[in-house]
């Protein structure tokens, strides 16, 4: 069972989604859950493609 109804969210997405486009800064998951950290690293685990559109001022880490 989904605890949150973000999960339950990206079950559906992940299910649907043939690719997925996420603006995204970079950083790492906060530790909270259900951001766009953790939508993105759990998408490229479930093998769906990920391109990031990056907001004026992120910086890309190395």
């Amino acid at each position: 069972m989904l605890g949150y109804s973000y999960e339950a969210a990206n079950a559906v997405l992940f299910q649907r989604a043939d690719r997925l486009v996420a603006v995204w800064d970079g950083k790492p998951p906060s530790g909270k859950g259900g951001g766009t950290a953790d939508t993105v690293l759990e998408a490229r685990s479930a093998g769906i493609p990920v391109d990031v559109v990056w907001p004026d001022g992120a910086a890309r880490r190395r």
